[in-house]
């Protein structure tokens, strides 16, 4: 699968959102998706294509999990188990996704963020 979701990311960093989803089973990314949320799927595609995402080790980073779910929907990928692990100074997501027509067919993405500081 993940070979599947790079040549994906390749095509959307090629062709763009509006070429990208006339070739899309299913349209995707949708068409009212806004400027910001496209931003950041394109950031998620150039981070699968450096080689981030698929381990705990290269994890994406600067994503939320927001964006994280946007770019694995693009994919035909819905999640279907989030666990986290809190660091000293950031979380870590692994997030099992299945793909919505060969459902037998998953895949793990890693996501680590900066954990943020309680007010005082």
């Amino acid at each position: 699968m993940k070979h599947y979701i790079r040549h994906k990311a390749a095509l959307f960093i090629k062709l763009g959102s509006d070429i990208y989803r006339k070739g899309d089973f299913f349209s995707m990314p949708s068409a009212d998706l806004s400027a910001e949320i496209l931003n950041s799927i394109t950031n998620g595609c150039q981070q699968i294509l450096a080689g981030s995402g698929f381990t705990r080790e290269t994890p994406f980073t600067s994503l939320s999990i927001s964006d994280l779910y946007d770019l694995m929907e693009m994919f035909h990928f819905h999640p279907i188990l989030q666990q986290a692990q809190l660091g000293k100074d950031f979380i870590m997501d692994e997030i099992e996704f299945r793909h919505r027509v060969e459902h037998e067919d998953t895949v793990t993405v890693f996501n680590k963020l900066p954990r943020k500081k309680a007010a005082q």
